[in-house]
């Protein structure tokens, strides 16, 4: 009888061929595992080798990142800019015009309710101008009609006597178109603005404003008595003579452009003051042997001696008309 330990041998020994396969199989996995351990490594390393180049760009170009940044706040900013910009209205717009006015020509300019419900006094409340757009206009006529006095002509009054405040209104009634208040600290001088004879009216208000400040130097009688030689002897102020009105008489006996010039002397140098700065075209009544010229030339020679800016000018708009 065998013993079984033979058949151990023979189990054993069996299939040498497997066993050699089994072996060279494991060898391979092995050397698979370490050839996909050294790749992830090298995927490793290749990050750590990007992510340190990264590093190092940024601190060698640090003013590249700075611009970069730089940029894109300044991008912020504009949107910013851009979102919260503020488009000017018409009321603004006037201010501005305003205030440039009143520093170029040394006046002052009310609208609105600025003068807190001003009393005219023996006229009552005038209507507030309110609308923008027509105090647009309106500033742009002032410029228009102030552009033609000498350089620092009503600056010289202001620091001289006192300052004229030009207050614009809707309407004053009674048919007025303007009138000029010089009782208190700044003569005020209320504009109606409806209707198209602005600039006349304004120059006619002035004007009463300007005699005002020769009067206070000369005075008031001088003033008057300087034009006593340039009425007939049988007129009195207050009465209406259309025997010495223009187009009514010959040029010899035409001594006033109206009836409302015949009011006073004041009135009478108004009417002709803010003829002689608005007319467009010369009238007859402007030549020498007229009255009429007689006395705008005198209106004319009492500015340059009254006024030294009018002095230091070359020009002077009124004479254009003069004869």
């Amino acid at each position: 009888m065998q013993k079984k330990t033979i058949n151990k041998k023979e189990t054993i020994n069996k299939n040498p061929k497997t066993k050699k396969e089994e072996i060279k199989k494991e060898n391979e996995n092995k050397e698979t595992s370490s050839k996909q351990l050294s790749k992830e490594e090298k995927q490793n390393d290749l990050q750590k080798n990007e992510k340190s180049s990264s590093q190092k760009v940024k601190q060698d170009n640090p003013q590249k990142t700075g611009q970069n940044n730089s940029q894109k706040i300044t991008q912020s900013n504009s949107q910013t800019s851009t979102s919260t910009s503020h488009t000017k209205t018409q009321a603004e717009i006037n201010n501005e015009k305003r205030v440039n006015l009143e520093n170029t020509y040394g006046v002052k300019i009310t609208y609105k309710s600025e003068m807190n419900n001003y009393y005219v006094p023996g006229y009552g409340y005038p209507t507030q101008l309110t609308d923008d757009n027509q105090i647009s206009r309106i500033l742009n006529e002032i410029d228009t009609g102030l552009k033609k006095y000498p350089a620092g002509f009503f600056y010289e009054i202001k620091n001289n006597y006192k300052q004229v405040n030009l207050y614009l209104v809707s309407n004053l009634g009674n048919n007025y178109s303007g009138l000029t208040n010089n009782s208190g600290s700044q003569t005020i001088t209320t504009l109606a603005t409806e209707g198209y004879l602005f600039e006349h009216t304004m120059h006619h208000e002035l004007m009463h404003y300007i005699d005002c400040y020769i009067a206070n130097k000369i005075g008031a009688w001088n003033l008057e008595n300087s034009m006593i030689n340039l009425i007939p002897k049988d007129f009195n102020y207050g009465t209406v003579n259309n025997n010495y009105i223009q187009n009514n008489n010959s040029l010899e006996n035409t001594y006033f452009l109206s009836a409302y010039s015949q009011t006073s002397y004041m009135e009478n140098r108004a009417v002709l003051f803010s003829d002689m700065m608005t007319r467009t075209y010369k009238k007859s009544y402007y030549s020498v042997n007229c009255p009429v010229n007689t006395k705008a030339k005198l209106i004319s020679n009492q500015l340059s001696t009254y006024i030294s800016a009018v002095q230091r000018s070359a020009y002077k708009y009124w004479d254009r008309m003069i004869a």
